[in-house]
Formats: C-alpha cells, structure tokens, sequence
C-alpha cells in the first residue's frame, strides 16, 4: 500500500556549520537552508516531533471476486463464450475511488470485453 501524509515537524537539530562574515548573515543563510542542507553541513537531527498528522492511502493492491458479469448483446455475439464468463478473480493497484474502473479495466484484458456491469467484493487488500 502506498500513503501519503501531511504533517507540521518539529525538529531539534545540532551542530548545523554555516559559514558568514556575521552572526546575523548566518541566521540569515540557516533561515534559507533545507533539513537536506543543514545534514550535509555537519548536522544531525538529535530529536523530531510529528503533529497535525494527516494521511490518505493513494495506492493499494485489490484482490477483488467480481461476479454477476454482465456484457452488451454485441459482444456476446461476436464471443458467445462470455457468457460463460460471469465471474473472474482479479488484482489491481489503484485507489480506491478508482476501484470499479480497473476492475472494469482487468475484466475487458481477460476477455477482450468491456462488461456493461458487475459487482464485486474485495478478498484482500495489500
């Protein structure tokens, strides 16, 4: 699965070596470093805090039942063998408002149809 956060961070960060003709342009050149910068100038991150934690999952691997397959009347004369075909066991990595698409998506790969409607239960997510 794949998540994505937003999230304020507080950090404790020492010995951040910054090189300036005064106290103030110093402050002023910390003030524009990256956490990346101030790592790459001798310092290191002694303690962090995580607040205002928000997350959403954008990803994740469906293993899906879809079943009561349904297909236009076109396709089933062209194929008459979908009619067969009213339930298949899936997998796709999307999210999960996208869900019924790839579903729809993977059906039309494994049959070469586009189903007019189906349902489906997820077995599992990963």
């Amino acid at each position: 699965m794949k998540f994505k956060f937003d999230f304020n961070l507080s950090a404790w960060i020492q010995n951040v070596e910054v090189e300036a003709a005064s106290l103030e342009e110093a402050k002023e050149k910390l003030g524009q470093m990256s956490i990346e910068d101030m790592m790459d100038s001798e310092g290191y991150i002694k303690q962090t805090d995580i607040t205002d934690l928000d997350s959403e999952l954008i990803e994740a691997r469906y293993s899906v039942h879809a079943h009561n397959i349904k297909y236009n009347a076109f396709d089933l004369e062209e194929t008459p063998a979908l009619e067969q075909i009213n339930e298949l066991d899936v997998e796709v990595d999307c999210k999960e408002d996208d869900l019924y698409d790839n579903i729809s998506d993977e059906i039309l790969d494994q049959t070469g149809a586009i189903p007019d409607s189906f349902d489906y239960e997820i077995t599992s997510t990963k």
